[in-house]
């Protein structure tokens, strides 16, 4: 697993990085989706890019605030969140 020590900290950076893995500039292979989740060691959140086996490829640590409030931009994709 990749793991950046940048933490993502408001909405446009979410949506930076959510474009980044849809168009392919992280150079990342066989993405299948990505997630919001926890870590169950220390309980912080983080967005995770998986692979077509689940398998976690790349993530980056999100505030609080960011898991909140940008999991529709997770679930829907880049500029489709509802409001």
């Amino acid at each position: 697993m990749k793991q950046k020590t940048d933490i993502i900290t408001n909405l446009e950076e979410l949506e930076t990085f959510l474009v980044s893995v849809e168009t392919g500039g992280l150079g990342l292979t066989n993405v299948a989706g990505v997630a919001m989740a926890t870590n169950n060691k220390d309980g912080r959140r983080f967005v995770a890019v998986l692979d077509d086996n689940q398998q976690l490829i790349l993530s980056r640590w999100v505030t609080e605030e960011v898991f909140q409030t940008g999991q529709d931009r997770v679930r829907f994709g880049p500029n489709h969140s509802k409001h």
